[in-house]
């Protein structure tokens, strides 16, 4: 593919795929900040799970409070992650964390090797997971975050 048809392809809203030499459509999603929406909490969840009881799990960087979801008609794992003021002043700061957490725990769950029951995660119910950062998640590299929010949800569902 040359430089003017490789131009004229970005242009239209294509990505280019060096591995196969063609472009290939681009998603709007592709690169997307968000968790996959079958995954999220919605808000009326969230609210019933903030006021019942549900478990707390500590891990060196994250919280995580864990239950099952009664109400809900999903049958997957859900997952939020909250980043206070009192954990970082600046936006910039929660932002990061969140899109750190995010990127781990999205591909956490896409990956059918990690995910499934011969490494202990199984899920029979719907269970929402609402990770709470602590203050040294802030100086905390993405490997760390990573091994820290693996362990809380492999944690979280073994229970």
């Amino acid at each position: 593919m040359g430089f003017a048809s490789a131009l004229a392809a970005l242009a239209e809203g294509h990505c280019l795929n060096e591995d196969a030499g063609r472009a290939v459509p681009a998603s709007p999603r592709e690169n997307s900040f968000l968790m996959p929406k079958k995954h999220r909490i919605s808000y009326s969840d969230f609210k019933l799970t903030a006021n019942s009881r549900m478990r707390r799990e500590r891990g060196e960087y994250f919280a995580v409070s864990h239950g099952p979801l009664s109400d809900s008609t999903s049958s997957n794992l859900q997952i939020a992650c909250i980043v206070s003021k009192k954990t970082t002043a600046r936006a910039v700061d929660r932002n990061l964390i969140k899109r750190r957490f995010r990127s781990v725990a999205r591909n956490f769950l896409a990956d059918p090797v990690r995910s499934t029951a011969s490494n202990g995660v199984e899920i029979k119910k719907p269970k929402a997971l609402i990770f709470y950062a602590n203050k040294n998640a802030k100086t905390a590299s993405f490997a760390e975050i990573k091994r820290d929010v693996e362990k809380l949800i492999r944690k979280s569902c073994d229970v």
